[in-house]
């Protein structure tokens, strides 16, 4: 019972002196991402003067973990990598492939390597106009470094390439 409630505490609030493993910094903390991307998209839209599209570039967690702790209103904006042609869990019911469009995307992954490539191989620089470098913001709590998150903006989508 008391490994339990340790284990319990370190999950919620962490311990004294004890940094969080990369696998529970990779999956949790999506609350304070959330905030990050939003003020990422507040960006580009002040930029650009277009509502952007935010896309989990991952199969399940990224896209539904931004909706879910979406605070701004904005979750009809979320989409997961099946915009692209590739799986989405539900997404690809709710929010079907996507045809070519020249809104600004925001590309968000887990690790930088998520922005690089969808899951097919196909170097995302050659669906997406314009796409900037990677960059990352940096997840603190209390002064602790918990996980970075990656994104990337693009001025459209060109559509995929044809085979």
């Amino acid at each position: 019972m008391l490994l339990y409630a340790v284990s319990l505490h370190y999950l919620v609030l962490g311990l004294p002196g004890a940094p969080y493993a990369t696998v529970l910094a990779e999956n949790y903390f999506w609350r304070d991402a959330s905030k990050v991307i939003e003020q990422v998209e507040d960006d580009v839209r002040e930029n650009t003067g277009q509502d952007p599209i935010t896309i989990g570039m991952d199969k399940f967690s990224v896209a539904s973990s931004l909706a879910f702790y979406d605070r701004d209103g904005g979750s009809s904006n979320i989409r997961s990598q099946n915009m692209f042609g590739d799986e989405g869990v539900m997404y690809g019911l709710w929010f079907p492939s996507q045809l070519p469009l020249n809104q600004p995307i925001i590309l968000v992954g887990r690790n930088p390597y998520d922005l690089e490539h969808d899951r097919n191989g196909i170097a995302l620089d050659k669906i997406l106009f314009q796409l900037g470098p990677i960059q990352h913001k940096e997840i603190m709590r209390d002064g602790k470094l918990f996980r970075h998150v990656y994104y990337r903006v693009a001025q459209g989508y060109l559509g995929l390439p044809k085979a």
